[in-house]
């Protein structure tokens, strides 16, 4: 599933896109700043607070998918996630730019993040 030469919980765009139609994961945008648009139905949980409190913030029940600008700072959830025995987090390698850059769905951020 992952990409070539990266790490194997890196999901490419499309990929993710088939993962979140299909209704196989819950998507976890970590930013707390916002140079590429919002998905929309993401969950926001900062990754500051994921590295702060990780048990109590990040969610369970369903595979997570995590996103951010460009895929480094959601990689970092994804490795923080995978660390507390979510073995089914992903990360969107290339983030939301490439997203948007596809021409897939986006939504502005919401007030406040």
């Amino acid at each position: 599933m992952g990409l070539p030469g990266s790490p194997d919980f890196d999901v490419d765009i499309h990929k993710a896109k088939e993962m979140i139609e299909n209704g196989e994961v819950d998507v976890v945008d970590v930013r707390t700043q916002f140079h590429a648009p919002a998905m929309p139905g993401a969950d926001y949980v900062p990754l500051d607070e994921i590295l702060a409190r990780p048990g109590d913030v990040i969610p369970t029940g369903k595979p997570l998918l995590f996103i951010c600008n460009v895929g480094q700072t959601s990689a970092v959830a994804t490795q923080m996630a995978r660390a507390l025995n979510v073995t089914e987090a992903y990360n969107m390698a290339g983030g939301m730019t490439e997203w948007a850059e596809a021409g897939y769905e986006t939504e502005e951020p919401p007030a406040g993040h």
